[in-house]
């Protein structure tokens, strides 16, 4: 089974095994700090929202911020975590990331194997490039939060797989 991140779904094997914090496996670099620990709420929201905002194509006026707290919702790291007061929190609080292309449906990395259109990548759009129903998308994303989810005894995986979703710039 694949390692990825519980607070932010980052994969930490393969390829992106040099993400991983060397002092906490369960966590990518980005999410704890340099003794392992799990960085705060508000830095993760932070963290995830510039993330999002760093691939966005639709063109919509998207409030990160918020996204990112539905984002959290679906980790395991943050899916029980109460909310916090985001007060103050706003596009200016975003840092600029460099980072590829993302499929606008589920954040994935383009690459070579997995790019399909400029805006979808082949796992969430047809061979025509046509967007998949997002019933299936979500169907696949609850099965992948079942296999990193540590916990699994009265989770509602299909939950979680919304909030993801709703995050994510094709579906808000």
């Amino acid at each position: 089974m694949a390692k990825h991140c519980l607070s932010c779904g980052m994969p930490l094997d393969g390829k992106m095994e040099n993400m991983k914090n060397l002092k906490n496996n369960d966590f990518c670099v980005f999410c704890a700090d340099e003794n392992g620990k799990l960085k705060s709420y508000r830095e993760s929201v932070i963290g995830i929202a510039s993330w999002l905002g760093s691939f966005d194509k639709t063109g919509n006026n998207i409030n990160y911020i918020e996204k990112a707290v539905e984002y959290l919702k679906a980790m395991p790291a943050w899916a029980e975590h109460e909310a916090e007061d985001i007060t103050g929190m706003d596009k200016t609080s975003l840092i600029k990331f460099d980072i590829p292309d993302s499929c606008q449906s589920c954040g994935v990395p383009f690459s070579p194997e997995t790019k399909n259109t400029e805006m979808y990548c082949s796992f969430c759009s047809r061979e025509n490039g046509e967007l998949k129903k997002r019933n299936e998308i979500t169907d696949a994303f609850e099965m992948w939060l079942r296999e990193i989810s540590p916990e699994k005894e009265g989770v509602d995986f299909r939950k979680r797989a919304e909030h993801y979703l709703n995050a994510m710039p094709a579906w808000g």
